[in-house]
């Protein structure tokens, strides 16, 4: 087979084999008509395709209606003529709006042509530009799903791409159904498979709307084609009802639906002829891998657009209500204590017959003694307080107000925290929110979802939740929650993936309810190498540094480094505490931001002021876009093209402040690039010489243990280090071997 992929690889072999389907399409697709008119669909062929095949599509029209002469030629052949130079004047334009709006154009002066220039047919220009109209929907539909194709492995119908798609659905029809033979009609027979296809997968709407496109084609072509299909939407409709029928029983269903309508219709040699299209449609139905098929394609509906109601809903009620929250916070008045002169002028003062000379006659003197001895209550009375027969009174007033001053300033600090963790959990609050409506946001795929959950059952896990959806990439994604299926993981890894041609790689299970997440994803076109030393001071007791490699749902890879402050047993086990539960939320689909602020207050809350450094890298397995967080941590070295970047941030650890803002950096790097991470044990010049080391290393694997291990042997044994060598890699992506357990478990 490899063999074959690349013999039709090579050029001398491609570009003789294109030119000639270039000539037969342009031969087969003019021999239908569209009210009279030769059917335009090779001059949208020609629009899309580059125009070296586009001189062949017009050799095979012009042979076509040499050979047979078909009435209302002029227009087909003058637009095609123009499409082709528009094609040869613009050929850098890709976008598809742009190559419709300059093919509608190019037909419409076609149309222009052969009406006013050549007059070979009078009285027909609207009926041009109406064609012109159409053949710039189809064009723009083709490239963009030849875009879409490129980019993301999946078209997407949309509101405006499914009527383009009618259109060229409606096209496509219209021309296939001049290839008439005595016994079927090749458009009728391809229309109706494809409408037991949209009745099979989309229910009645799919059903009814792909059998009224087909009826109209047929019946645009010729009244006497389209006749035996009036009923066509109707049965189509039906058959979508009965869609989750046992395919034989379908197909029987619809067969004798579409012959009974067609029997009542036309009783000639047209009704044989719609049997053995009918029969040909459902053996083409029944053999053809339509799950496959249909994998390409993805209706986008209102429910996959928004992910539902409720959680955009809630989203923005949570975030108004943080909103009100910090601003009633702002607004409400800070409590002050006393004066502290005034309180002790009416606690000691009042009853004093020596207050008027006091406070009359040496005010200034006594205000200033009163702070004097507010500040120092213990210290020896002022000497403007000497004579004062309260002396006694005023210590023990002076002393309770000290202690009162206190307890409000340790009351105002409890407030100021208890108000700060307050609006970072309405922060944490928001950010889940918007990441559970972000996830649900992702479009749903149904018929890889039912072909899952077929695998699923076939392998033992009954009554499994499954979901596949398909990312912005085009990758496969999927979740599978069911009670024990950690041991029919792989099996079911590997049948899905054969069905949807895709390497999927599966996680490991994560608890759920009752239940056993399992989440697959399609290997990612990027992904890391990484080689991870530590070790703890002195080389004894437990190290205080943690570290954790792992991969999310998604497929893209993330390396975790935490410091616990301090040393022991309760470093190592913060630091154990904030990688294990960091990797665990971003598991479950929490967003990085969130799940920090999360990690904060937990080490907040904790006793004995625990707290500890985060330092994340995350790669984007599609883009190769890495993104660090740093809360504490030391400087990452970028090692790109022989040069070091350093990128360092200046926020605190978690749990020491009341807030938690961490640095991010993003960058974009290549394959081969190499990032050096370590903690504060390692120095800024051995950290420096991990980077050079790190620029010059040949080998993959040997190399970056190597040079981790020599950066922990030049280290000092005063602190715990750790240090992380990663290299930015592309992922390979190759056959995976099948295992024998395959014929134990078969898909319904």
């Amino acid at each position: 087979m490899q063999k074959i992929r690349s013999l039709c690889h090579a050029p001398w072999c491609r570009i003789p084999a294109g030119c000639l389907l270039a000539a037969l399409a342009g031969f087969a697709l003019t021999t239908g008509q569209v009210c009279g008119e030769v059917s335009p669909l090779a001059a949208v062929l020609t629009g899309v395709c580059p125009p070296f095949y586009g001189l062949f599509i017009l050799a095979g029209a012009m042979l076509a209606c040499i050979f047979m002469v078909p009435e209302g030629m002029y227009f087909a052949l003058a637009a095609l003529v123009c499409v082709l130079s528009m094609r040869i004047l613009f050929y850098e334009l890709r976008r598809p709006h742009v190559l419709a709006v300059l093919s509608a154009v190019a037909g419409v002066a076609g149309g222009a042509a052969v009406e006013f220039v050549f007059q070979a047919q009078h009285g027909r220009f609207p009926l041009f530009v109406l064609e012109s109209l159409v053949i710039g929907a189809a064009v723009y539909f083709l490239s963009d799903a030849a875009r879409c194709l490129k980019e993301s492995r999946c078209i997407v119908l949309g509101a405006g791409s499914s009527f383009t798609f009618a259109m060229t659905m409606l096209l496509s029809v219209t021309a296939l159904c001049g290839i008439d033979t005595p016994w079927l009609n090749v458009g009728r027979l391809l229309g109706m498979t494809a409408v037991l296809i949209a009745a099979r997968q989309f229910g009645q709407t799919g059903g009814t709307l792909c059998g009224a496109l087909c009826t109209c084609g047929a019946a645009l072509c010729s009244i006497q084609l389209g006749q035996p299909l009036l009923f066509l939407p109707i049965t189509a409709m039906l058959a979508g009802f009965l869609h989750k029928l046992p395919q034989p029983l379908f197909l029987s269903v619809f067969f004798v639906m579409q012959l009974m309508s067609a029997a009542v219709l036309d009783g000639s040699q047209e009704l044989v002829r719609l049997v053995i299209e009918l029969i040909l449609a459902c053996m083409l139905h029944g053999f053809c891998p339509h799950d496959a098929l249909l994998r390409w394609i993805r209706v986008q509906s209102a429910e996959n657009a928004s992910g539902g109601a409720g959680e955009p809903v809630l989203m923005h009620t949570i975030d108004a209500i943080r909103q009100d929250t910090r601003a009633l916070l702002s607004h409400l008045p800070a409590s002050a204590p006393p004066k502290a002169a005034e309180s002790l002028r009416q606690s000691v003062c009042s009853a004093c017959k020596n207050a008027d000379f006091c406070w009359t006659q040496r005010a200034e003197s006594t205000a200033a003694a009163f702070e004097q001895l507010l500040h120092h209550p213990a210290a020896h009375l002022p000497a403007e307080l000497d004579s004062c027969i309260h002396a006694p009174r005023l210590r023990e007033a002076c002393a309770e107000y000290a202690r009162k001053s206190a307890v409000h300033r340790c009351s105002d600090a409890a407030l100021a925290g208890s108000r700060s963790r307050l609006l970072l959990s309405m922060d944490v609050l928001s950010g889940v929110t918007a990441g559970m409506a972000a996830k649900r946001s992702l479009p749903v795929c149904e018929s890889e979802t039912a072909l899952l959950r077929r695998i699923a059952a076939s392998c033992g896990c009954q009554d499994a939740r499954c979901t596949v959806h398909r990312l912005r990439s085009g990758r496969i994604a999927a979740e599978l929650i069911a009670k024990d299926p950690a041991e029919a993981a792989p099996v079911i890894a590997m049948l899905l993936g054969e069905a949807l041609h895709a390497d999927l790689r599966v996680l490991p299970p994560m608890p759920a309810g009752q239940g056993r997440l399992l989440q697959f994803y399609e290997a990612p076109p990027f992904t890391l190498e990484c080689a991870v030393e530590s070790r703890s001071a002195g080389g004894k007791g437990r190290c205080g540094d943690a570290s954790a490699q792992f991969t999310d749902a998604h497929g893209d890879s993330w390396l975790i480094l935490s410091d616990g402050m301090g040393s022991g047993n309760a470093a190592a086990l913060s630091a154990r505490l904030t990688v294990r539960s960091f990797s665990r939320l971003i598991r479950s689909g929490m967003d990085p931001d969130s799940a920090v602020r999360l990690l904060h207050l937990l080490l907040s809350g904790l006793l004995d002021e625990q707290s500890a450094t985060l330092d994340v890298l995350r790669l984007d397995g599609d883009t190769g876009t890495v993104t660090l967080i740093k809360c504490g941590a030391p400087p990452t070295l970028h090692v790109h093209g022989g040069r070091v970047r350093r990128l360092s941030g200046d926020a605190f650890p978690l749990g020491v402040l009341p807030d938690c803002v961490p640095v991010q950096h993003t960058l974009t790097a290549a394959s081969g690039d190499c990032l050096i991470m370590t903690s504060d044990g390692i120095p800024e010049g051995i950290a420096d010489g991990l980077a050079a080391a790190a620029a010059g290393a040949k080998e993959q694997n040997e190399a970056l243990s190597c040079i981790a291990a020599n950066a922990l042997a030049a280290a000092p044994l005063r602190d715990d280090c750790t240090a992380a060598v990663i290299r930015i890699c592309t992922a390979a992506h190759g056959s995976h071997d099948v295992p024998t357990q395959k014929q134990k478990y078969a898909i319904c």
